[in-house]
């Protein structure tokens, strides 16, 4: 069975931004989170201002809910030749 993931919260990003302040290391981070390092290595990473190359919580929580917003707003299968070529697949016989 797969492991269970969730999202980081915005308290838990607040601590991420003060704990960078304090130089904590990512790891010790982790630790105190209870949360893969890569977790929260990658959440730094991904919310970066490129103005100011600084994190911080409440626009890295308005860029996981824009990016949460724009996933369900993805159209699966855009183009008709693309649905076609899967519509007929599904017909002949390929799973799904």
């Amino acid at each position: 069975m797969g492991k269970f993931y969730s999202h980081l919260e915005h308290k838990e990003r607040t601590l991420i931004y003060w704990w960078l302040k304090d130089k904590i290391s990512i790891r010790e981070m982790a630790r105190r989170l209870r949360r893969s390092h890569s977790t929260i290595s990658r959440e730094i990473k991904r919310n970066l201002w490129f103005s100011n190359p600084d994190y911080f919580p409440r626009g890295a929580q308005k860029l996981y809910q824009w990016r949460l917003a724009a996933r369900a707003k993805r159209y699966r299968l855009k183009s008709p030749a693309i649905r076609k070529y899967v519509t007929e697949k599904l017909k002949s016989g390929w799973s799904h």
